[in-house]
């Protein structure tokens, strides 16, 4: 018995039977069209009688108790570990990176000298704790609001991007306040917040490029898919 394979109207009807089914992202009703039609033209095979609606329905009840939601969370975890994994390789490559080691070293500079300067002028803003390190604190939050909010919100709504985008975190901004150093900071404490926070910018450096090869891979994949539609 020869398989059968969809044709292009037949291909149509599948891809607005899993837009009924409230998948509405691209990206993942491109996966599950890819895994669904496989499933229908199996049906259709082995009972050639059977009609490409009931063929569907069938194939549909395949998937298990999920469904197709079976599909997009094996897909939603591969790309969470994918993108966990490229963080962190970015992260590490940015100290191979002469600009970027020029960078870290500017910025521990920077701050160890601001907040020695501020805590010497006795510019606080909290008690005891140096109004330099809020300063920062409110750099960093617009530098991560911007490129979360800003830079990238007409790809916010696709997998990719969001995806990356759920690998952010503010944590390192509590730290910061955490670690300011007040007019009992001993050296140490200046140079620990200043390294830190040589590494947290190094952080944003990493977490930027992730958002750019994830909007890379957005636009690729939105080429193949124009394509095929």
């Amino acid at each position: 018995m020869d398989n059968i394979t969809l044709n292009e109207l037949q291909l149509k009807k599948l891809r607005q039977y899993i837009h009924n089914r409230g998948i509405k992202d691209p990206v993942i009703a491109m996966e599950v069209l890819d895994h669904f039609a496989c499933k229908v033209e199996e049906e259709m095979t082995q009972n050639p009688q059977v009609s490409l609606e009931e063929a569907m329905v069938a194939a549909h009840k395949s998937f298990g108790i999920k469904g197709f939601r079976a599909i997009t969370e094996y897909m939603e975890k591969g790309l969470h570990k994918k993108y966990r994994k490229l963080f962190w390789t970015n992260f590490l490559k940015q100290f191979t990176s002469i600009p970027s080691l020029l960078l870290f070293i500017a910025v521990c500079l920077f701050v160890y000298e601001g907040n020695r300067l501020f805590i010497k002028e006795e510019l606080f803003f909290w008690e005891d704790k140096s109004l330099f390190s809020l300063l920062l604190i409110v750099l960093y939050a617009v530098i991560e609001i911007v490129i979360t909010y800003r830079v990238i919100p007409k790809f916010k709504t696709n997998l990719y991007v969001s995806t990356a985008v759920s690998q952010s975190s503010f944590f390192g901004i509590y730290l910061v306040l955490f670690l300011s150093p007040s007019t009992t900071t001993s050296i140490v404490k200046l140079v620990v917040t200043a390294v830190f926070c040589g590494i947290y910018t190094m952080l944003l450096l990493a977490r930027w490029q992730l958002y750019k090869k994830a909007m890379d891979e957005y636009q690729e994949f939105e080429e193949n898919y124009q394509q095929v539609q």
